[in-house]
């Protein structure tokens, strides 16, 4: 091949080519016409010189190992502590450059502001092996002096880095899920600044506690497992115990801002746009640890994290529905009917409910002092009435009567729903796995407003009567007609068949 040739293969320009020639590196024939004529072994040569140059072997190096005066491994070697001693300098400028930003120096001042101690050099016997048993780790750093062990093949972009955080929180929430909502009783799709505070509070709590141990005992919280990511000390080993509480502690304040809604969309816009920017994050500690990452394998990856995102939802979706599920269930007595009807009422409002059910009927806990306006005031508090066999709660009812009464009268749906949570909700063919049928029964009862109706659920027989006059019937209640006197009635039953 000619000049032109071999100068397009090997990515070299031409007076680099003759410049190696000149060195007595490459040795390509002639032709009778004076030209050069380069073979495939001249290429291979190139492409070996042009690596190892790379590398900062030196030309007198090269010739060494090609004559066999030397060996590639002595070379690379002496390449090793040069650039450990380009490194020391380079670590000395940088951390002097950052001492006298912190100072504020100006050129006036400058000779006042004394020099930055010494660094502690950094010595590391190269073995030939990677610090972890995973060959396919690859190693990254940001404006950092790398240790020995450090490759530039890999770097996990500001968005892999973020998704592996997400990944984080989604797990952290589903852990905090079964506490919240089944031991503090909060419900998350019920909006309050309380509970928004109750989330806010247990996730920071759950991430500065759980993360530090990841990181001291496995190098990687599982989000950034997941996605091939690992945070490294500078020997290669995990972080101590201290440096990953302080790495998560900048993370949550630099980063997350402590998930301060808008201003933690502020402080991750700047930390994407350092990353960008390759600069140090603030959690990234100078000279004492590096993120590592293996290369992204797109299919094998994603598949992991769809299985991940599942579980998650899946787990997220049981714990939700088990809030809505009564704390007694199968066949119980008054008491603990009780119980679930006052459990389920607090949890489905935000509000307080005062009227609490007691074994003798509904009864009123309203302060002294506090005003509750009731805009379906037409209507009267439904007197309860148990009935137990044997300790066990066989039949439920409740009726309301008014007449005279110019106010509206309200469904009275909400009593009804309250009392098929707690009675049927945790009976068998009612519970988690079957919760859309039990849904369906609310849906029964609040497609029916004051209607007569009557249904048959997991054995138990619901019935409701309604007989109202000078009343007209409408989505929220019984309106009153002018000038006609009214009379309204309710029975409702629930009965073991």
């Amino acid at each position: 091949m000619n000049i032109k040739e071999i100068e397009e293969r090997s990515g070299l320009p031409r007076s680099g080519i003759r410049y190696y020639e000149a060195e007595g590196l490459l040795n390509p024939a002639r032709l009778e016409n004076g030209y050069r004529d380069y073979t495939q072994s001249d290429l291979e040569t190139l492409l070996k010189i042009k690596r190892l140059r790379g590398l900062g072997l030196t030309l007198a190096g090269i010739r060494a190992v090609q004559s066999g005066e030397s060996t590639l491994e002595n070379e690379l070697r002496e390449a090793l502590e040069r650039l450990g001693e380009q490194r020391g300098d380079i670590t000395g400028a940088e951390a002097e450059c950052r001492y006298l930003l912190e100072r504020g120096a100006r050129w006036d001042d400058l000779l006042k502001i004394p020099e930055h101690p010494a660094l502690p050099e950094y010595t590391h016997s190269y073995t030939g092996t990677e610090p972890s048993s995973d060959r396919s780790i690859k190693y990254h750093t940001e404006k950092q002096n790398a240790p020995d062990w450090y490759c530039w093949d890999s770097k996990p972009g500001p968005w892999r880095r973020f998704f592996a955080r997400s990944l984080d929180e989604l797990l952290i929430n589903v852990l905090l899920a079964p506490f919240i909502i089944l031991v503090l009783r909060v419900n998350p799709n019920v909006s309050s600044a309380f509970n928004s505070f109750l989330l806010w509070l247990f996730g920071l709590i759950i991430v500065y506690a759980l993360e530090p141990v990841c990181l001291h005992f496995f190098g990687a919280t599982p989000g950034k497992a997941l996605l091939g990511i690992k945070v490294l000390a500078w020997d290669g080993g995990y972080l101590s115990f201290s440096d990953a509480c302080w790495r998560t502690k900048r993370v949550l304040i630099s980063g997350n801002a402590l998930n301060i809604p808008l201003v933690d969309i502020y402080t991750l816009a700047r930390s994407y746009y350092r990353e960008k920017r390759s600069e140090a994050q603030p959690w990234d500690g100078y000279q004492t640890w590096v993120l590592a990452a293996k290369p992204f394998r797109g299919v094998v990856t994603g598949a992991a994290t769809a299985v991940f995102l599942a579980v998650c939802f899946c787990a997220l979706l049981l714990t939700a529905r088990a809030g809505y599920m009564p704390r007694h269930g199968g066949d119980i007595n008054t008491e603990e009917f009780a119980r679930n009807y006052n459990d389920f009422a607090d949890y489905v409002t935000a509000e307080t409910v005062y009227w609490k059910m007691t074994p003798e009927g509904l009864k009123n806990e309203t302060p002294v002092g506090t005003v509750v306006i009731d805009l379906s005031d037409g209507g009267s508090k439904p007197e309860f009435r148990f009935t137990e066999t044997d300790g066990v709660l066989t039949r439920v009812e409740f009726s309301a009567h008014e007449t005279k009464n110019d106010g509206l009268v309200g469904t009275y749906s909400s009593f009804m729903e309250n009392s098929v949570q707690a009675f049927i909700w945790g009976r068998p063919g009612a519970g988690i796995f079957h919760y859309k049928d039990c849904v369906s029964m609310l849906a029964y009862i609040q497609a029916r407003p004051c209607e007569s109706f009557s249904a048959e659920w997991c054995g138990v027989r619901v019935s409701c009567t309604y007989e109202y006059s000078g009343y007209t019937a409408t989505s929220v209640g019984l309106l009153p007609d002018e000038d006609e006197e009214q009379d309204f009635s309710i029975y409702f039953a629930m009965e073991l068949i």
